[in-house]
């Protein structure tokens, strides 16, 4: 549809320079006209023909005009609805989940792609919350990742959850019947994550690949 467009505003472009050029040469024969029919040289009549042939060609240079307007606006319209084709991710990362395939039909807000951003990671941990007054934003942690066995991992505490963990689950605890079982809850906390430099490295590691869904053991030290 852009190139048609394009083509559409090309063309109309092309008759506007011609109508240009034949208004141009009708205003040229009109004013020749109007001094040959005070010296009496031609008639009425050929005055009067002079005239409307200028008038149309006019005309005929409004028209093109108008449509330039018409063709860029139509053409601007079609790169609009182009450039809404196009969904950019908040963020660089790695696609992890493709939600829909091509041809579905999506509605607003509705996720197409789950993006993971590994230069941007974190642990959560899901913390009791009887130990929850022992620990603070800032707290170190020592981190054990299942996958590398022979390295260690460290980090600090930089969010602690405003609700449980069972708080917005698919399906939240109700004691509307009355019937109250006390559970112990657990407060999700975010803990920052970084390789440790060990004894015979020259440099911490950098080519480690830590991704969503790994396994870790974590030890808070509380002050």
């Amino acid at each position: 549809r852009e190139e048609q467009a394009q083509a559409v505003l090309a063309l109309a472009k092309e008759s506007l320079t011609l109508a240009k050029v034949n208004s141009a040469r009708a205003d040229e024969d009109f004013n020749r006209a109007v001094k040959q029919f005070k010296d009496k040289i031609i008639a009425k009549e050929q005055f009067d023909h002079m005239q409307k042939a200028l008038e149309a060609a006019r005309a005929i240079y409004n028209i093109d005009k108008a449509k330039i307007g018409t063709a860029v606006a139509q053409l601007n319209v079609i790169r609009t609805e182009l450039t809404n084709t196009k969904i950019y991710a908040p963020m660089d990362g790695i696609v992890a989940k493709r939600w829909v395939l091509k041809g579905d039909v999506v509605a607003p807000g509705e996720p197409i792609f789950t993006i993971y951003d590994l230069k941007n990671i974190w642990v959560t941990v899901d913390l009791v919350e009887t130990k929850l007054s022992l620990i603070h934003i800032g707290d170190r942690a020592s981190i054990s990742v299942d996958a590398y066995p022979q390295q260690n991992f460290e980090g600090n505490i930089f969010q602690i959850g405003s609700n449980t963990a069972a708080e917005f689950s698919l399906i939240p605890p109700s004691n509307a019947a009355g019937n109250f079982t006390k559970i112990t809850q657990r407060i999700p906390i975010k803990i920052s994550i970084k390789p440790v430099q060990m004894k015979g490295q020259k440099d911490p590691p950098t080519s480690m690949k830590l991704l969503p869904g790994m396994s870790v053991e974590i030890k808070i030290k509380v002050k």
